[in-house]
């Protein structure tokens, strides 16, 4: 969807065989960012992954040293803090009408689920748009942004031309 979104028209068979020849697929943690990067790259797209939720699992590294008891507050907050700043990111892209790959649980809920992925399209009015490849009716869904947030994983996937103005970081 993101490749024919930008003008390069292609086969979700032949995106799939891309992918999986890239090594995209794994069957124990399934898609791969960073190889459908490359994917993307090799279509001539800058694309890059993100991750909002570097700090899970590393809250002893976060914490240098730091003694880790009545720390909780403040590891909280600073994991909210990531997942909203990534929140305003994905906004600031979708804006700017980039549509963006998400990693959320699925179903939608299901925290035990494994992951999947969604292509994000737009946000407003308290909700986010999206296309589901997974559902035969997966076109242009729509789910409340705090129902977003509760099962986003803290992922994406960036995707846009080479000269595509949403590449600047600078705020415009």
């Amino acid at each position: 969807m993101i490749l024919n979104y930008w003008g390069h028209a292609t086969r979700i068979s032949e995106v799939l065989g891309h992918a999986l020849r890239a090594g995209a697929w794994s069957t124990s943690r399934l898609w791969l960012h960073s190889q459908l990067v490359t994917v993307l790259h090799n279509h001539g797209l800058a694309a890059c992954r993100r991750n909002w939720r570097l700090l899970d699992g590393r809250e002893q590294a976060y914490l240098a040293g730091r003694p880790a008891e009545g720390s909780d507050s403040e590891l909280d907050w600073v994991k909210r803090q990531m997942m909203r700043e990534g929140l305003d990111c994905l906004t600031r892209l979708l804006g700017l009408r980039v549509p963006v790959i998400v990693s959320v649980h699925r179903p939608f809920g299901a925290r035990e689920a494994r992951g999947h992925q969604v292509v994000l399209l737009g946000r407003g009015d308290g909700h986010v748009w999206y296309h589901d490849p997974a559902e035969r009716e997966g076109r242009q869904l729509r789910l409340p942004v705090a129902a977003f947030m509760a099962n986003w994983r803290g992922t994406a996937i960036i995707a846009a031309p080479r000269d595509h103005p949403a590449l600047d970081p600078a705020p415009s």
